[in-house]
């Protein structure tokens, strides 16, 4: 009898654990969408460069974070305020291999770009891949009441560039630091895919966690065209930026055609349906 009781109080204990185990475990492996929210990015031109301005809330701390980017044939600087409150600064010196980092209390750290970042080589031929593009393939379709008519839209897919880097970037960097040196955050796909991809160590101003190994980054452009009752209705294209860390692949808008799908295909029902 108290050799079942010892049991039925084992199995209880057990069970219990593995409640408390599993969801630890699970929060463990953080996406990199888990503590940003409502990112935003917008784009611009300043002082004969590019200017592009990110804005998230940051989930644990519900502080609104904005990062301004300014590139330069020279210099990319990005100013990373937390609350309208500037927390730091990176000057990014493209021919001299260095990072300046300003932090909030007046501090400069400066570094060695390669020592964080290295661009990978690799035996790419981008001619030959823009050359080599996907077949077409059905991406979304449609019916119209308003036409009484189906809409089909048809993509294809051409690589326009890959970039392949090996990140080393400590616990403890600026935020600001980290952004600067990595060369795709110079358009608005880029910016918030590395963003999205990097967004599980942000702390404040800080990187929370170690960033070491591989980040991919490739940037298509989508041939896309829309068809209804047999006839072409739409061409158009757009571009997006596909980027890879740590397993997990986040796709971001780029450019070109700024309408969604459904609204493409209202576009090439109402074409076929006035003109045939």
């Amino acid at each position: 009898m108290a050799y079942q009781k010892r049991l039925s109080i084992l199995l209880i204990f057990s069970i219990l654990l593995a409640f408390v185990v599993i969801p630890l475990n699970q929060s463990a492996a953080k996406s990199a969408d888990n503590d940003l929210k409502e990112l935003k990015v917008e784009q611009g031109e300043k002082d004969q460069g590019m200017q592009l301005e990110a804005s998230f809330l940051e989930d644990s701390s519900k502080k609104r974070h904005n990062i301004i980017v300014n590139n330069t044939d020279d210099a990319r600087i990005v100013e990373h305020y937390i609350s309208d409150k500037m927390v730091s600064k990176a000057t990014y010196y493209k021919n001299k291999d260095m990072v300046v980092t300003v932090d909030e209390n007046g501090k400069k750290i400066e570094q060695k770009a390669s020592d964080l970042v290295k661009k990978i080589e690799k035996n790419n031929n981008i001619e030959q891949s823009m050359s080599t593009k996907s077949d077409w393939y059905l991406v979304d379709s449609k019916y119209s009441s308003t036409w009484d008519a189906f809409g089909y839209l048809y993509q294809r897919d051409s690589i326009q560039d890959t970039e392949y880097y090996y990140l080393n970037i400590s616990e403890g960097t600026l935020v600001s630091t980290a952004l600067s040196i990595i060369d795709i955050i110079v358009t608005k796909g880029g910016l918030k895919a590395v963003l999205r991809s990097l967004g599980y160590v942000i702390a404040g101003q800080y990187i929370d966690d170690d960033i070491i190994g591989s980040f991919d980054a490739t940037r298509y452009q989508e041939d896309l065209e829309g068809y209804s009752q047999g006839e072409l209705g739409i061409v158009s294209y757009r571009y997006s930026v596909e980027a890879t860390h740590q397993g997990q692949t986040v796709k971001e808008f780029d450019g070109g055609d700024q309408r969604s799908n459904d609204e493409l295909l209202d576009a090439a029902i109402y074409f076929v349906a006035v003109n045939y």
